[in-house]
Parts: C-alpha cells; sequence; structure tokens
C-alpha cells in the first residue's frame, strides 16, 4: 500500500515513470507561485542514484518577513535548495524514524515560491538550471563529504533576469 502517495505515473512525452515523491507542500497565498512542479524535477533528477530516496519539498514561507520582503522589492531570493544532511548519532537524538533518517544521511530537494507576475521568468531560467543541479547531486565524492549539511542553493534575481547556482558546505 503507498499511504497516499501515487509512486507510478506515466508521463505524456516518454515511457518513463515518476519516482520522485513531494513529501511536503505547502498552500501559497495569492499573488504567490512555485516556479517548478514534481513533473519538472523528475524529467532531470528522476533517475539519478538516490532519486527514490529523495525528500522533495515545496515550501510555503522560507524565510517569513525576509522572503516576503525580497519578493516585494523585486531581490535576489532562493528558489531551489539541493541538500544532503548527515548527522552523528548523539545519545540526545533518541532512537526515532525521523532522527534516523538523518543519521543515515538524507537527500533533499526544495522548491521555494516567486511572485506569480515572475513565475514564467523564473521557471525557463530554473529549467536551465536543472541540469547543474543534476550532477550536484549525482558527483562521485570522498566518504569525508558525508557528514555535516551540504547545500546547492539556486538564487534567483528578477531584475536581472539571472538565476545564481553556489555550492555551499555547512556544518551541523
Amino acid at each position: 500500500m503507498t499511504q497516499g502517495i501515487v509512486r507510478v505515473l506515466p508521463m505524456a512525452r516518454t515511457d518513463k515513470c515518476i519516482m520522485l515523491q513531494t513529501r511536503y507542500k505547502g498552500r501559497l497565498p495569492q499573488g504567490l507561485s512555485y516556479p517548478l512542479g514534481l513533473q519538472d524535477l523528475d524529467k532531470v533528477l528522476g533517475d539519478i542514484p538516490h532519486a527514490a530516496d529523495l525528500h522533495v519539498r515545496f515550501s510555503n514561507d522560507p524565510l517569513g518577513m525576509r522572503f516576503r520582503s525580497s519578493l516585494r522589492q523585486d531581490l535576489p531570493h532562493r528558489v531551489l535548495a539541493a541538500r544532503f544532511e548527515k548527522w552523528d548519532k548523539r545519545p540526545s537524538l533518541g532512537n526515532s524514524t525521523f532522527t534516523d533518517g538523518y543519521v543515515r544521511g538524507q537527500w533533499s530537494i526544495t522548491v521555494y515560491p516567486v511572485a506569480s507576475v515572475r513565475r514564467a521568468q523564473a521557471r525557463h531560467l530554473l529549467i536551465d538550471a536543472l541540469p547543474f543541479i543534476r550532477e550536484w547531486f549525482s558527483r562521485t565524492r570522498p566518504e569525508s563529504w558525508y557528514y555535516g549539511e551540504k547545500l546547492c542553493e539556486v538564487r534567483f534575481d528578477p531584475l536581472e533576469g539571472t538565476i545564481a547556482v553556489t555550492d555551499i558546505v555547512e556544518k551541523i
């Protein structure tokens, strides 16, 4: 039983089936739109090595007031984040299903909203940036890379009409 998640959905242009699953999709207020959907992501990321385990989220309020202010002023802002997180097991974490995923290592991708009037512009640029995200997810890396939090961030600058992809290494 799939517990409410559709695992296989034929795509119109190919015989490929969607493997990616949405783990969370927040409802957006009027004036905001997601620049990409699950099918857009699956076309490029559906066959990466860990696609079946990839957590796909659509965040409805990524940074609160600061984010909304950036949107109103057409300032550059995050529109997509690819992430890998692996925690060191500590006694304070316990043994829950939630913490077990992070102790083993968890891959995720989060899509953030844009102003609805900027959706088409952001979508066009993001479609072109997805191969870079695919490459980030598919890289061969040393074992030491798989600890802490790693992030590949995509920022959209609506006034310049550009996307910037940045590889960020963070520590938990």
